[in-house]
C-alpha cells in the first residue's frame, strides 16, 4: 500500500507541472475570448448611445423599439439616461471606441443643452424630449434619484476631463 502511495504522489508531482500549465493556458485563452466579448458588448452598447443620441442637442432617446423590423425611437429622455450617456462616451474613449477629442465634444454638447433646460430650484425635472423641450404630457415631477444619477454622471465627466 505504501509503495502504491509513492507512486500516486510521484505521478502527481510529476504530471502537475504539465497539468498546471494546461490549465493556465487553457484558462489565458479563455480570459482572452471572454476578454474580448466583453468588449464586443461594450462597443455594442455604446453603438446604441452613439446612435440614438441627438447631436444637436447631445440628449439620448429613452427607448428604441423595433416593432415588426422598424425603428420606433422614443424621443425623450431623463435625468438616468443622460447621466448613461455621459458614462458610456467616457468608457467608450477609454476603450479606444472614440478618441478624447470626440468624448469631450460629444460631453461639451450635452453639457450645454443640460445648461438651457428648465429646472425646479436647480434640479432637472424627470422627462424631456430629446430637442431638449420639458416633456409635459406626461406631468411634470422631480425624482431625487434621477438627479443623483445626473449628478453622478457629471462628476464622472469632470474628473475624467478636467477642460469641462
Amino acid at each position: 500500500m505504501k509503495k502504491l502511495m509513492n507512486v500516486v504522489i510521484a505521478s502527481v508531482c510529476i504530471l502537475f507541472p504539465f497539468c498546471s500549465a494546461t490549465a493556465a493556458h487553457a484558462s489565458e485563452h479563455n480570459q482572452a475570448e471572454f476578454q474580448n466579448d466583453l468588449k464586443a458588448i461594450a462597443k455594442d452598447t455604446y453603438s446604441y448611445f452613439s446612435d440614438y443620441t441627438d447631436p444637436k442637442t447631445g440628449l439620448t432617446s429613452d427607448t428604441v423599439r423595433l416593432p415588426n423590423g422598424k425603428v420606433d425611437e422614443a424621443k425623450h429622455t431623463s435625468p438616468t439616461n443622460i447621466s448613461m450617456y455621459l458614462l458610456s462616451t467616457i468608457s467608450a474613449q477609454e476603450m479606444g471606441f472614440i478618441s478624447r477629442k470626440e468624448a469631450v465634444q460629444r460631453i461639451q454638447t450635452t453639457l450645454h443643452t443640460l445648461n438651457s433646460l428648465k429646472k425646479w430650484n436647480g434640479l432637472f425635472y424627470n422627462w424631456y424630449n430629446t430637442d431638449g423641450s420639458l416633456k409635459t404630457d406626461w406631468g411634470q415631477f422631480i425624482s431625487q434619484v434621477d438627479n443623483s444619477w445626473l449628478t453622478a454622471g457629471l462628476m464622472t465627466a469632470g474628473q475624467a476631463y478636467k477642460e469641462l
